[in-house]
């Protein structure tokens, strides 16, 4: 809208810092959304300004599945205000779509299991499609019954981590988690994040 067609504001900076929770609790899935907008006087011989704007969309490095799209032999279970991916027994995938990946070097993955014994497996990432090019995979050896378990315990939680290919494209990409090969999945064991880490 127009504040005042007679009063000259000076123009912010082109360049500067931003909080980027703008002195708020971080949100596991806040967006940070900037938005820029420039225009000029004209030109000679009465030529119309120019005019341009655009917006860009920064989200948590954590991203939960509550987001996961196009889901393979995955199932989505929301308890609260968590949304877990239940693991299965053949080769399947899901996807985290719009992200960037640059500068982009490592990622964890958040799972956990019930109750033991939790079956190994095994998962990739692959961008942009479930056959697309290999950046990065994760590994669970998984967990052996023993004496000291009990049944009705909390579930219990591990952190996969890998390294990644580059993808310094500047390009917004999809990347699918490829639960790869066949597992017995005796006890459930489900994905709840993955978090993305810079060089």
């Amino acid at each position: 809208w127009i504040l005042s067609l007679d009063k000259k504001v000076k123009s912010l900076p082109a360049k500067g810092a931003v909080n980027a929770t703008i002195n708020k609790p971080v949100m596991t899935n806040g967006v940070l959304t900037i938005s820029a907008a420039y225009t000029d006087n004209g030109g000679a011989n009465n030529s119309k300004p120019l005019m341009g704007s655009n917006s860009i969309w920064l989200r948590n490095s954590m991203v939960t599945f509550q987001r996961a799209k196009n889901l393979k032999e995955f199932s989505k279970t929301t308890v609260g205000e968590n949304t877990y991916l239940t693991v299965p027994d053949t080769r399947g995938w899901f996807s985290i779509d719009r992200i960037n990946l640059t500068d982009i070097a490592r990622a964890s993955l958040s799972i956990l299991w019930e109750d033991v014994p939790a079956s190994a497996c095994a998962f990739e990432i692959h961008l942009d499609s479930p056959e697309g090019n290999i950046i990065g995979a994760f590994s669970f050896a998984g967990k052996e019954k023993n004496t000291t378990s009990k049944a009705g315990a909390q579930p219990v939680s591990a952190v996969l981590t890998t390294d990644l290919k580059q993808v310094n494209d500047g390009k917004v990409h999809s990347i699918y988690i490829v639960k790869t090969g066949d597992t017995k999945q005796e006890k459930g064991v489900a994905l709840s994040a993955i978090q993305f880490y810079l060089k």
